[in-house]
């Protein structure tokens, strides 16, 4: 999937619904409490294959009593296979705080894979955005990689990575710049290295004026595009925005999303159309 922003229009809702619910758990009230309100569950059907093997990811959220996000379950499945051997891969990720603390100052991931090393993110913060992150493993504690956003005037950033694996050290610098208006991030340009030189990406994007339900949730980085929560892709078009993206140009590939709602503005339901891709987007919530 692409780097940043890739997401979500009116189907007729039985067949929607009918696909949608044999697939998951849960349920979608008519009407939902704003201020008590969260995202539960995120789910990505691709409508080439029958209900019953459909379903691509799954993103299933908890809370806590203060209402923060602590746990993050991610299910990734075989597309187009039904009973036993659906799943490819899962992985929780946890959100650790300290005291009272609104932000968490570590996620612990615990990947479900042979051979997969349980992780450590420890996060730092200048005026609620995480500055610094550094990331060491279980199995290999001499391992790490260490990421610092360095904000600069004019909307612009770099993001300086170091990467220590065994005896290799390497490191690598972006440089982003990122329009916010409103809450929403309307343009980014990544200045990325590529062989001997560096290759120039610009991603633009328009809202829909509704509350996103993922605002709570995504860790606020400075440029969420290097800094994905998992390698694949609900950030392409979920980010911690104020609203939902509506449209997107990434790179001269353009996207459309299409969204219903419930009578708050919450999306209820959600496609893609544009970028050759067939999926379909299912939103639940939990009251808190």
């Amino acid at each position: 999937m692409k780097v940043l922003f890739s997401m979500l229009t009116l189907l007729c809702l039985a067949i929607f619904f009918s696909s949608c619910q044999r697939e998951v758990e849960g349920t979608i009230p008519d009407e939902i409490v704003m201020d008590s309100t969260a995202i539960s569950q995120l789910v990505i059907l691709d409508t080439i294959y029958n209900s019953g093997a459909d379903t691509v990811y799954k993103y299933q959220f908890k809370y806590d009593d203060k209402k923060r996000v602590v746990g993050e379950l991610t299910t990734v499945y075989n597309e187009g296979v039904s009973g036993a051997g659906r799943i490819q891969w899962e992985r929780n990720l946890n959100y650790e705080y300290i005291g009272s603390d609104t932000l968490p100052y570590r996620t612990v991931e615990n990947p479900n894979s042979v051979g997969a090393s349980k992780s450590y993110n420890y996060l730092f913060y200048q005026n609620g955005w995480i500055v610094k992150d550094s990331l060491t493993f279980e199995n290999n504690p001499t391992d790490y990689w260490v990421k610092k956003y360095d904000q600069l005037p004019g909307n612009r950033c770099i993001v300086s990575r170091k990467q220590v694996l065994g005896n290799v050290t390497s490191s690598g610098t972006v440089n982003c710049y990122v329009q916010w208006v409103n809450g929403n991030i309307t343009k980014e340009i990544d200045s990325l290295p590529f062989l001997s030189s560096y290759q120039v990406i610009t991603h633009t994007a328009s809202y829909d004026g509704k509350p996103n339900p993922f605002k709570r949730v995504i860790l606020p980085y400075i440029t969420p595009a290097p800094n994905m929560i998992d390698p694949y892709g609900v950030n392409e078009f979920i980010f911690p925005t104020t609203n939902n993206i509506v449209a997107r140009n990434y790179d001269g590939l353009v996207t459309l999303l299409e969204y219903t709602y419930h009578n708050n503005g919450l999306p209820k339901s959600a496609k893609v159309n544009g970028d050759g891709t067939f999926y379909k987007y299912v939103y639940f919530y939990t009251r808190l």
